[in-house]
């Protein structure tokens, strides 16, 4: 492994990740006469993909002849150092927190109410959540949640949905899932009200590719994602059965109804438009939808950009799955 190029696992792997050279990070002015090499203009492949504002970014670090990488030494991983800043829910939420508050704006306008308990029915934050759960109780709105483990699990792991308060408190007494170690919580409000494909849940899978080169991060969003479908009719008093609710593929695929609706319970984006359009609805869902969901993913880029490669690793990337719900007025959330 050590020995490799190219490492691509679906872990990082921080022995590997140690090889990675870190950069200085002194900015340097790059020009077209200071490279070290000669190109024919002819043979350069130009595109939209934003080489250039790599070069320009003042944080780019030149390569000296004495101290440029080699082709056949270069370490390069799927993998960003601290990429837990976006992929662990705890700290994707403490930084979108952080983000919106600091350009003065509500965060829950952007995402649902939530709340990260650490230390159970004894954490600050437990009692802000309570209160707020009572004043919904008080209203008689509807008052479901969903608890995830704060770090280190995908694949709707350790996932729980809970109607009442004593489910909550007693869920935060387990770990709820062992197998990646302790955890706290983060508590979510249930958006009870979601748009549906023939009655049952989904939701919208994009993707977006993050690269370090030369101590210059960027992003890129990728146009194609798809839709995951529930296998089971939505019914938000049903709280216990996972294949109403979490349409991760880890969990539709026990389904004996999995695959029965759509194949490998998946829709492209071109078919949900024929669905939309088959309800009358009209919304292009490419101009209209889409960008909002880009817009999002761009405020966790802007959010966490910095702390993605806190040591300066010269040569890395990841692509980041997102997913997103629409609710009933087709807002991604």
């Amino acid at each position: 492994m050590l020995s490799a190029n190219l490492l691509w696992t679906q872990t990082t792997k921080k022995p590997f990740v140690e090889l990675i050279e870190c950069l200085d990070c002194k900015p340097q002015k790059l020009t077209s006469e200071s490279l070290e090499f000669n190109f024919a203009s002819e043979s350069l492949v130009k595109s939209d993909l934003g080489f250039e504002s790599i070069l320009n970014n003042p944080n780019f670090v030149k390569l000296e002849l004495n101290n440029a990488v080699m082709p056949n030494k270069l370490k390069v991983h799927n993998k960003l150092e601290f990429h837990n800043c976006l992929s662990d829910k705890k700290y994707l939420y403490r930084s979108m927190k952080a983000y919106y508050e600091a350009k003065g704006l509500k965060v829950f306008n952007y995402l649902p109410v939530t709340f990260h308990i650490v230390n159970g029915q004894n954490d600050p934050s437990f009692e802000k959540f309570e209160s707020f759960y009572n004043k919904l109780s008080q209203k008689n709105q509807k008052n479901i949640w969903i608890l995830k483990p704060g770090e280190n699990t995908n694949r709707g792991n350790g996932i729980r949905l809970c109607n009442n308060i004593s489910q909550i408190t007693e869920e935060l007494k387990n770990n709820p899932f062992p197998r990646t170690g302790a955890h706290s919580f983060i508590i979510q409000k249930y958006i009870h009200n979601p748009f549906l494909i023939s009655k049952r849940k989904f939701d919208i899978r994009c993707f977006a590719l993050v690269t370090v080169v030369n101590n210059v991060t960027q992003a890129y969003f990728y146009e194609e994602g798809y839709l995951r479908t529930a296998s089971k009719k939505y019914n938000p008093n049903r709280i216990n059965n996972k294949f109403v609710h979490l349409t991760n593929d880890a969990v539709q695929k026990k389904s004996e109804d999995y695959g029965k609706y759509e194949p490998g319970n998946k829709l492209s984006y071109g078919d949900f438009q024929k669905y939309l359009n088959s309800k009358g609805l009209q919304v292009d869902f490419l101009s209209e939808i889409l960008p909002k969901m880009r817009e999002a993913v761009k405020d966790t880029i802007e959010a966490t950009y910095d702390k993605l490669n806190r040591r300066n690793r010269g040569f890395s990337f990841e692509i980041f799955g997102y997913d997103f719900m629409l609710d009933t007025k087709l807002k991604p959330w």
